[in-house]
């Protein structure tokens, strides 16, 4: 990607595990980004990179995981306009951090390029409220800064409290701290406040699947399809909430046909594997894992959450257990809620698996090294 003849740091990333945030190499990387030469540019050229931004900004009124790559265009083509676009930048490292919490893109590619387009929007405009929100997923996702991240999130909502991103983070802090009632109530804001973001609504359904309302989360699903949205995410957090009320082998029909509506979506296909070994399908089940796992199936998830999930069904609870720590090494979205997912129910039973998946939190991990 270039910017005017510069170009963009942290782009690309290819490694396939996230640098350490105390490593030496990293630090030098991060502290040695800087504002870039901002060339010459018309004020037409300007103007247009403004307009890519607002155009972004309406789109993600009506976020989703289909617009999500639209978005993310937007605010690149922004910053190939002005390289000196602090709300560009911002707006990317946003497009990113989502694209890596719903699975979308590999989560070290996309995070570690989120941090580098925050610094320099920091950089750039250090009292833009974009970037400051940017900077505390970051700090989340990146360097597990449990402290910093929650407390730059409230200071944002402060200044601004209908700003959806960072209501949507200070609602995840909520729910690996355990409060869900509290995570359900900023989503719901987030939710009511831009009624077209369909993401915000997914994660709402996902806070009540978490607080044991799976009848609420299946009718709110529908009413959610009903007028005319969709996701594979949504219809993740459906079959999860299914499992609870009835037997898994119900709906592997639906689930199949759904995978071939969203083929790259992995916690789908981590549902179906689930499915597969509940209801006896055990060769089905460790073929997905064989597929997810093996770099060269093509199939290899970029979402170890989803083999966790196949990987319970088959009730293997330490192989299980090894990709839930992975899950939460990558700031996975579904790893904050490693404390009360009620499919890992069966985890927290097993004595030999119930301490290091308490240690596996986000807060844990601001006073601790896990495991």
């Amino acid at each position: 990607m270039e910017c005017r003849g510069h170009a963009l740091p942290g782009e690309p990333f290819q490694r396939t595990e996230p640098v350490p945030p105390d490593s030496p190499s990293q630090s030098r990387t991060w502290n040695s980004i800087e504002i870039p030469v901002r060339p010459l540019i018309s004020d037409a050229e300007r103007a247009r990179s403004a307009a890519l931004v607002a155009t972004a900004y309406r789109m993600w009124e009506s976020l989703s995981d289909k617009n999500l790559q639209k978005i993310a265009r937007c605010f690149r083509d922004a910053i190939d306009l002005d390289c000196g676009n602090a709300e560009a930048y911002a707006g990317l490292a946003h497009a990113l951090i989502a694209q890596g919490m719903w699975g979308l893109v590999s989560k070290p590619n996309a995070y570690y390029g989120a941090q580098a387009a925050q610094k320099i929007a920091f950089q750039i405009n250090p009292d833009l409220l974009e970037s400051q929100s940017a900077g505390a997923w970051t700090r989340l996702l990146v360097e597990h800064d449990w402290q910093t991240g929650r407390s730059a999130f409230d200071e944002v909502l402060t200044r601004r409290p209908s700003f959806t991103q960072a209501l949507v983070g200070r609602a995840m802090v909520s729910v690996a701290e355990g409060d869900l009632s509290q995570a359900s109530s900023l989503l719901l804001n987030a939710s009511s406040t831009h009624a077209l973001n369909a993401s915000a609504e997914v994660l709402f359904c996902w806070t009540m699947y978490l607080r044991g309302m799976y009848s609420h989360v299946i009718d709110q699903i529908q009413q959610f399809r009903a007028s005319g949205r969709q996701g594979a995410a949504a219809c993740a957090v459906e079959e999860l909430a299914s499992f609870q009320i009835q037997a898994p082998d119900v709906n592997i029909e639906r689930m199949e046909a759904r995978i071939a509506e969203n083929t790259r979506y992995d916690v789908l296909q981590g549902v179906l594997g689930y499915a597969y070994a509940k209801s006896g399908q055990s060769n089905r089940a460790v073929e997905m894992v064989n597929e997810m796992t093996d770099p060269g199936s093509g199939q290899m998830s970029r979402e170890p959450y989803a083999v966790a999930l196949v990987l319970i069904g088959l009730n293997k609870n330490q192989q299980a257990l090894q990709w839930l720590e992975k899950s939460f090494r990558d700031g996975s979205m579904w790893s904050f809620a490693l404390g009360s997912d009620p499919i890992l129910a069966q985890l927290r039973d097993d004595p030999q698996c119930s301490l290091p998946l308490r240690r596996l939190s986000f807060p844990a991990a601001n006073r601790t090294n896990p495991l």
